[in-house]
């Protein structure tokens, strides 16, 4: 037999590598054929035998990647001669060496191959069901990949729906193969130019790793990663204590992760990512937290106060209105009467306790006192009586504000009974929101005597004392103030009364006049929502309140979760898209998804853009559908553990209306719910979602290879004696 020459030996291996996608498909049998053909035909010359064993090696070690990627090799006899085959992994890549021999001669083959999880090849992946395409045009899905295995739609089916897949051809043009684990509407199969399967096998969804105590999941590698240009960390939780949000300078409440986001995006110009190893921006919001928030944009101010006594007793304690009283003045007032717990209070009409903590407060059957409040009408009377069940003993206060916000008053408050003593205080309480105004209300059983207050900046407002009879059977009151500029623990605040007395001392934290701050096209009422902004934060009086918290660049993911007993939460809204003023590019390459979402990830925009804009995004795009479920059904040899199940609801929802607007996802868009795109009434917008072999290049852990069932892509091959 002539020496065979090395370009036909390379021909050869070539013919193998295409063999590939034929092989993933007829499985074993294929690659028993060939080996045998190879066995068959090259017993000649030593050296050429070695060449062709060799190439069956190679032939071997494609089909046992394709299915095992942790296949390391083997050695086996082929013909009269022996391949020994060795395999090395580096990420996605395995490098095939194969040595052939037979008798003198010896042969080395290397190839090199890409090992990806079927489900990387597609564009589109939904767990249950996927919907494209309206009545007009503008959606384009397609998947390119030169390949059967790759799908440009796949809809998983996993909770059974009657229809698994629906395209609208009017509104979407699909490139690329269709599969379902059940019925495909809206397009005919036997028509169809690429492949297009109702009974294609489940794809696997993986689980990533959030939020586990593990070092590496998503939350505590956020937490890790450190911005240098600010010294602080990429997690964002309102109120929790290893987040940039309660950092010095910063101090966002549990109310105000979103306003977190925004500052930061802020501060950062829009250009997120830049200058910070494998960023990653961890969102989680508190339990039921709302993407709107409040600014406060005014000061509380002392209006002003009044105070009475009721003399040696009676049933009744009237208080005249606050001087300078105007509509939407809040006033709070403080009433101490003898006789503790067996003395009722009835107050005057449109009073309420201030809620939060025991009101009123009673010291055994001594001493009581209750704390009211009040927002001023335009029609004020001249005065307020409270009265009592019997006759007794009183004393209180009226103190009036400025700028207190009339439709949520009361930020916190709370209250104690005092032991005997000239000093008395309040509770420590811990405000949500800068800028509250504390008011101090104590009381003490006796009479004849002043007030101290020793907390420094404690402004006392009133005091006020009964008369008759000894000091042990009277009261004395007092009305303080102090102004909070941050939101946090206020610490007690302490009076000290002339004669040695038991007592009593309330707090009330007031909030300030304040105005809110939405996303426009998400409802006010939207909780756990993270806005992605294509305009300022802007407040409801259109004042702009953060001029540069619109991202238009971003390096690495976005993340918005938070686990709540086997669901989890936390969704994506990005901001009607034709209020941006700029282009926007994503890019996560670095082996996290672009924008993970516990619930889902909506763009929903409409109207029309000032000039042609982009909004592009290159990476996986992973949405949970507010379901963390692992497990649940499916069969082994499955990674049961690592394999969601389907959620009943929407995690990729796409109503894209914006004129001049192009949408752009290069990746994989994939849903553990519903998947809904749709382009709306005919415009000059458009959205586009393509398979990127740069995507898959970098996988996050979650999404490697599987045990059984991958894709092989070839890389590179060589040969050498």
């Amino acid at each position: 037999m002539p020496t065979r020459r090395p370009a036909e030996a390379g021909a050869a291996l070539v013919t193998v590598l295409i063999l590939v996608a034929v092989l993933t498909v007829i499985g074993v049998a294929m690659v028993d054929l060939v080996l045998t053909e190879i066995g068959i035909a090259y017993t000649g010359e030593d050296a050429v035998a070695a060449q062709y064993i060799a190439e069956g090696g190679v032939a071997r070690g494609l089909f046992e990647l394709d299915q095992n990627a942790g296949w390391a090799g083997v050695t086996d006899t082929l013909g009269d001669g022996q391949y020994q085959v060795t395999v090395t992994a580096s990420g996605l890549i395995r490098s095939i060496e194969s040595v052939g021999t037979r008798n003198a001669g010896r042969q080395a083959l290397n190839a090199a191959v890409k090992v990806l999880p079927r489900f990387m090849l597609d564009s589109i992946v939904g767990n249950t069901t996927v919907l494209l395409g309206s009545g007009a045009p503008g959606l384009t899905v397609e998947n390119a990949f030169p390949n059967d295995a790759a799908v440009a739609v796949h809809a998983n089916n996993r909770l059974g729906a009657a229809t698994a897949a629906t395209i609208n051809p009017a509104g979407a043009v699909v490139v690329g193969a269709v599969t379902a684990n059940g019925p495909i509407a809206g397009i005919a199969c036997a028509t169809w130019p690429w492949p297009c399967d109702p009974a294609a096998a489940l794809s696997r969804f993986p689980r990533l790793d959030m939020d586990s105590a593990d070092p590496n999941s998503y939350r505590n590698r956020a937490i890790a990663t450190i911005d240098p240009a600010d010294g602080l960390n990429l997690y964002f939780r309102g109120g929790a204590a290893n987040s940039r949000c309660t950092a010095a300078g910063w101090n966002f409440n549990a109310r105000e992760t979103q306003r977190c986001w925004d500052r930061y995006v802020n501060s950062r110009g829009g250009i997120l990512g830049t200058g910070i190893a494998s960023p990653l921006y961890y969102v989680e919001f508190n339990a039921d937290e709302r993407t709107q928030y409040t600014i406060s944009t005014q000061t509380i101010t002392f209006r002003s106060a009044r105070r009475a006594n009721n003399g040696g007793g009676s049933t009744t304690l009237t208080i005249l209105r606050p001087a300078g009283l105007v509509a939407n003045d809040v006033m709070v007032a403080a009433i101490a009467v003898r006789g503790g717990s067996t003395t009722g209070i009835t107050p005057p009409a449109g009073w309420s306790l201030v809620p939060g903590g025991t009101n009123p407060i009673d010291n055994g059957t001594t001493l009581r006192l209750a704390v009211y409040y009040k927002v001023a009408t335009a029609s004020e009377p001249a005065n307020y009586t409270w009265t009592f069940s019997a006759s007794r003993k009183a004393s209180g206060g009226i103190q009036a504000y400025v700028n207190v916000d009339p439709g949520d008053p009361i930020d916190i408050a709370l209250g104690q009974a005092t032991p005997s003593s000239n000093f008395h205080s309040t509770p420590s309480v811990a405000t949500t929101l800068d800028g509250t105004m504390l008011v101090a209300s104590f009381a003490a059983a006796t009479g004849n005597t002043s007030w101290v207050p020793q907390t420094p900046g404690l402004i006392e407002r009133y005091e006020a004392q009964s008369t008759g009879g000894g000091n042990g059977t009277r009261t004395t009151s007092e009305g303080t103030e102090q102004l909070q500029a941050s939101a946090g623990a206020t610490g007690v605040k302490t009076s000290r009364v002339g004669r040695v007395a038991v007592g009593a001392a309330h707090i009330v934290a007031l909030v300030p006049r304040r105005v809110t701050v939405d996303c426009l096209g998400l409802a006010p009422s939207a909780r756990e929502t993270l806005c992605l902004r294509s305009r300022p934060a802007t407040d409801s009086n259109n004042n702009v309140i953060y001029a540069l918290s619109v991202p238009d660049q971003v390096t690495g993911m976005i993340g918005a979760f938070r686990r709540a007993g086997g669901t989890t939460e936390g969704d994506i809204f990005v901001e009607n898209l034709s209020l941006r003023t700029a282009d926007y590019t994503h890019q996560s390459l670095l082996g996290y998804p672009a924008l993970v979402a516990g619930g889902n990830v909506r763009l929903i925009s409409s109207g029309a853009a000032a000039a042609p804009r982009t909004f592009e995004i290159t990476g996986i795009v992973y949405a949970f559908a507010g379901m963390d479920n692992p497990g649940g059904g499916c069969v082994p040899p499955s990674p049961c553990a690592d394999d969601l199940q389907g959620s009943a609801g929407t995690g990729i929802d796409i109503q894209h209306d914006a004129n001049l607007v192009a949408v752009t996802l290069r990746g994989v868009v994939m849903s553990n719910g519903a998947i809904l795109m749709r382009d709306g009434v005919a415009n000059a917008g458009s959205i586009a979602v393509r398979y990127d072999a740069a995507v898959t290049d970098v996988l996050p852990g979650a999404f490697m290879p599987l045990s059984t069932g991958n894709v092989l892509l070839g890389v590179s091959w060589s040969s050498k004696d």
